[in-house]
């Protein structure tokens, strides 16, 4: 998987939420897409937890992966940055299958704001 690829993903569901890309636009958008195991977490500089880590399941015969893509969008005309992200957490998916979902739902807390929404999609792996 590469990040030319992440990057399609996100701009193809920028578009379907109407948002437009121009190269003189005054809004920088960084992609990042990351795959870990997902028995590992992620915490932040303080302490809190952005990314818990998930259990295996009884009787799984393989291990979860943690497939994760964030977006930080930096505006001018406002101080700070806004992060998003979404992942989902595989046993034998790819990476690829799951990066167009993971673009929708990260585009779509674009749009979100105060609390944390989490949103689930059951596959099969």
């Amino acid at each position: 998987m590469t990040s030319l690829a992440a990057l399609a993903a996100v701009t193809e569901a920028l578009g379907r939420h109407g948002y437009r890309i121009a190269p003189d636009a005054p809004l920088r958008i960084d992609v990042a897409l990351t795959e870990r195991a997902a028995g590992v977490d992620v915490q932040a500089l303080g302490g809190g937890e952005l990314s818990p880590a998930k259990s295996q399941r009884l009787l799984q015969d393989c291990h979860d992966r943690t497939h994760r893509l964030a977006l930080a969008v930096y505006d001018p005309a406002r101080p700070g940055v806004t992060r998003v992200w979404a992942e989902e957490h595989h046993c034998r998916g790819l990476i690829a299958a799951s990066l167009p979902a993971l673009a929708e739902e990260a585009v779509a807390a674009l749009a979100l704001t105060g609390p944390e929404r989490i949103t689930e999609r059951n596959g099969k792996d």
